[in-house]
């Protein structure tokens, strides 16, 4: 990441090191938060402690846009067998660790606090869900 923003003013820019699950931020710092292609390479665990960290670090009201890949997907080969084989190969990706009914989306999205106040899919795919904080 620094090297590709070097190019940029130092000032327009902070990068910061953290885990979904440490989110090295402050209670309350952010107003929003956006998670697109996150929570499908964290285990089912880690997606859970994710989601309490965004609930730590947004604001009272503050709200999340996160993707989650929809587990009956026309795509879902590509998470085993051959499929793995083709994401490591020729898609040089790392393995989908997660997929979701909607059910477990909603659960864990009450469970961290949140309030989901929209849902979208995307190509049968992966749901954009959109909430906020309690």
């Amino acid at each position: 990441a620094s090297k590709k923003l070097q190019s940029f003013s130092s000032q327009s820019y902070k990068l910061v090191y953290g885990t979904a699950t440490h989110l090295p931020f402050r209670v309350s710092s952010f107003d929003v938060l956006l998670a697109s292609g996150l929570t499908d390479y964290l285990s089912k665990k880690d997606n859970k402690k994710f989601l309490t960290e965004a609930n730590r670090v947004l604001k009272k009201k503050g709200g999340v846009v996160i993707t989650f890949p929809r587990r009956s997907s026309p795509f879902a080969f590509l998470r085993s067998g051959f499929g793995l084989w083709l994401r490591d190969k020729l898609l040089f990706l790392p393995p989908i660790r997660s997929s979701f009914e909607k059910e477990e989306i909603e659960k864990m999205m009450h469970d961290a606090g949140f309030i989901i106040t929209n849902w979208h899919t995307v190509l049968s795919t992966m749901w954009i869900v959109e909430g906020i904080k309690q």
